[in-house]
């Protein structure tokens, strides 16, 4: 790759995972252009002929060649596919080009890397799933307990927002009797 200003900005990078950075470097490598680059608006990027580029420029930047792993590590870490409407599934796209993008994954704004995060669920569902086929539980049973688990864990929140809000939920007390003939009159 190409270092023309010998990555001056040292800030982020620190907290950044190796994956984001080796992806920004490709992706603002001009030399990976034809393969890989910004989409004209910065918001996304592009990944053209995935076999080329998953031969050629995954295994100088990753251990690996293979494309599937390397989109779901993009998926990792929530950068979600841009489908075109003109791609909706009718019309066959005319050539091999892909775009992913991420709020935080914008031309420029390096410094907003650090706010892309792991999907910590997604990882530690794999390695549950790994550990719990050995078990014998299904993807399935493993789910319930973890969505019990969050709402066992989302209780004593919701329980301190209800009592909180109780005092405003209680109806007015009704005006008596004698206290309306007095207003009456």
């Amino acid at each position: 790759g190409s270092s023309q200003d010998g990555g001056g900005h040292a800030g982020p990078r620190g907290n950044v995972p190796a994956f984001l950075t080796k992806l920004w470097t490709l992706v603002e490598d001009p030399d990976t252009d034809p393969l890989i680059c910004w989409s004209p608006s910065g918001n996304s990027f592009h990944v053209f002929d995935q076999g080329q580029f998953a031969k050629e420029v995954l295994p100088k930047y990753f251990k690996h060649n293979n494309m599937a792993s390397f989109v779901r590590q993009l998926n990792m870490y929530g950068f979600r596919k841009v489908v075109h409407i003109e791609q909706g599934g009718l019309v066959k796209p005319e050539k091999d080009d892909t775009e992913f993008q991420h709020p935080y994954f914008i031309r420029g704004q390096e410094h907003l890397l650090e706010n892309i995060k792991r999907k910590v669920t997604s990882v530690s569902f794999l390695l549950y799933q790994q550990e719990n086929r050995l078990l014998g539980i299904s993807s399935a049973a493993f789910v319930l307990v973890v969505e019990m688990m969050r709402m066992a864990s989302d209780r004593p929140r919701e329980e301190a927002r209800r009592s909180a809000c109780r005092p405003l939920l209680q109806p007015a007390p009704l005006p008596s009797a004698p206290a309306l003939l007095s207003q009456a009159s």
